[in-house]
C-alpha cells in the first residue's frame, strides 16, 4: 500500500468545524507570516462522498480502485466515492475512502485517495487527502489550472487544530502549506511545505 506523507503528519483526531469548547467562535488564529489562503472557487463543487456498490462502478474504475487503492487485495462490496472534475477536462477524477490509509489519521476521518484520468480508461492516483464524511474539504482557486484543496481536522481536548492546503504540481498535489493552531497556547505552528508528495 502507499504510504502518504499527507497522513503521516496527523496526530489529532474529532474534527469540528466550530472547534469544539476551546474556541467557540470558530475563527483561526492570527497568522504570523502574513499568508494570506487562497479563497475558496466560484461555483466550487461539494465534496460529498457516498458509498456505492463497487460492482455498479465502471470497469476502468473498479480496475483503477484495485489497483491503486487495494493493490493484492479484496475490494470491499461498498466503497466511499466522490467524482469531482478538479482541472475542467470534463473527466472528473474519483475520491475513493481507503480505511487502511485512514488508520493513520484520526479516529473517524478518512483517508481519500485521489485517482485521475486523462483517456477515461486509465487512472493513476495523484494525492490524497482527509475528511470526516465530506466534512472540512473545500475547493478553492485554481493553481497550475487545477482546484486547490483545503482540509482540515482538530482535537478539542488539546486545542489543537490542523489546516492544511493541498496543490497540483507537476504531476500530483502535495501539501503546500499546513498549519497548526493551538488554541490553548496562542501559538501556531507552521510547517515546512513539500515539493511534491512522497509514496
Amino acid at each position: 500500500m502507499k504510504i502518504f506523507s499527507i497522513l503521516m503528519l496527523l496526530a489529532s483526531s474529532a474534527f469540528s468545524q466550530k472547534f469544539g469548547d476551546d474556541n467557540p467562535t470558530g475563527d483561526w488564529l492570527p497568522i504570523p507570516d502574513g499568508y494570506v489562503w487562497p479563497q475558496v472557487a466560484e461555483k466550487a463543487p461539494e465534496f460529498n462522498p457516498v458509498w456505492k456498490k463497487f460492482s455498479e462502478l465502471d470497469e476502468s474504475q473498479q480496475n483503477a480502485i484495485q489497483t491503486n487503492c487495494w493493490p493484492g487485495e479484496k475490494v470491499p462490496e461498498r466503497i466511499e466515492f466522490a467524482a469531482v472534475d478538479l482541472n475542467e477536462d470534463g473527466k472528473p477524477e474519483i475520491f475513493v475512502g481507503v480505511p487502511s490509509f485512514s488508520t493513520n489519521g484520526p479516529p473517524g476521518d478518512t483517508a481519500y485517495d485521489i485517482l485521475s484520468t486523462m483517456d477515461g480508461m486509465a487512472y493513476r492516483s495523484i494525492g490524497a487527502i482527509i475528511g470526516k464524511g465530506g466534512k472540512g474539504v473545500t475547493f478553492l482557486v485554481r493553481k497550475n489550472g487545477w482546484l486547490q484543496i483545503e482540509y482540515m481536522f482538530g482535537r478539542s481536548v488539546t486545542g489543537i487544530h490542523s489546516r492544511f492546503l493541498v496543490t497540483f504540481g507537476t504531476e500530483d498535489y502535495h501539501i503546500s502549506r499546513h498549519e497548526s493552531h493551538d488554541f490553548n497556547n496562542h501559538k501556531i505552528t507552521i510547517r515546512k511545505s513539500e515539493a511534491e508528495p512522497q509514496r
